[in-house]
């Protein structure tokens, strides 16, 4: 990799990769990749400047373009770049990247059934590994609520830019990009998908569990949003049509989070 030769980049440096991944967006697939972890040894936190002269051009966009949405490592709080991030111009929107994600593996957090591969579980999941997954969600979400309105899908570089464009901006650090707000994005991307709304039950208290299949009301309250007030969107509470308004998703029986149309 450039700057150093034990540091870890996009994999898209190998001409053969980057060929690979190019070919993929060419034929319409979004391409989505970590950025890399840095130095990674463990003896330094520094991440990979690719716009460094040692990288040769291979991540400026007007040298060469795979079309994959590059993503870089941020702290989930204050969306700063990790120190051991990859960065530069190429790199186009960031994930968490700080040990706060949990997902499968390991086993170090929750091992209910030993042996059990199925069941391990991790929290401390991080670096760009944690943070293209969670793009990876972001886009999926896009492109099926763009399916379900009946919309094309987007490629790759269509996606790039929505994301980008309407993202949480980055706080300090090299340049990573902004972090995607899913909302903002199928807000931006067409007046057809119907306005969705993330409502959230008291998730902390289990005097507020609920079940969504159970028979009878479930009363909701629906709060305004607004950009100066640091939301993360403008939303007028007072325009709902409650006529509409309907529950189209919900999560496992035990989740308090549910999805409404709007």
């Amino acid at each position: 990799m450039c700057n150093t030769a034990y540091a870890y980049g996009p994999l898209e440096w190998r001409q053969w990769i980057f060929d690979t991944l190019q070919t993929a967006t060419s034929l319409g697939i979004i391409v989505i990749a970590a950025a890399g972890n840095g130095y990674g040894n463990g003896a330094q936190n520094l991440g990979v400047d690719l716009d460094d002269a040692s990288c040769d051009g291979l991540f400026n966009r007007q040298v060469r373009d795979s079309g994959a949405i590059l993503v870089g490592a941020a702290e989930a709080v204050t969306r700063n770049k990790t120190g051991y991030s990859s960065y530069g111009s190429r790199v186009d929107v960031q994930g968490w990247g700080d040990k706060n994600v949990m997902t499968t593996g390991f086993g170090d957090h929750f091992d209910p059934v030993p042996g059990d591969d199925r069941q391990l579980y991790t929290a401390t999941f991080s670096g760009t590994s944690s943070a293209a997954p969670m793009v990876v969600a972001a886009a999926l979400a896009v492109q099926g609520a763009r399916q379900a309105a009946g919309e094309p899908p987007l490629d790759s570089f269509a996606m790039r830019d929505l994301l980008v464009a309407t993202g949480l901006a980055q706080g300090t650090g090299g340049h990573i990009g902004p972090l995607p707000n899913v909302p903002a994005a199928l807000a931006a991307t067409s007046a057809n998908i119907p306005l969705a709304a993330s409502i959230d039950v008291d998730a902390w208290s289990p005097a507020n569990e609920i079940d969504p299949a159970a028979a009878g009301f479930l009363p909701v309250a629906i709060h305004t949003e607004s950009k100066s007030s640091g939301d993360a969107q403008d939303f007028d509470a007072t325009q709902v049509d409650l006529d509409s308004f309907a529950l189209v998703r919900a999560w496992p029986r035990t989740s308090r989070n549910l999805l409404c149309r709007i």
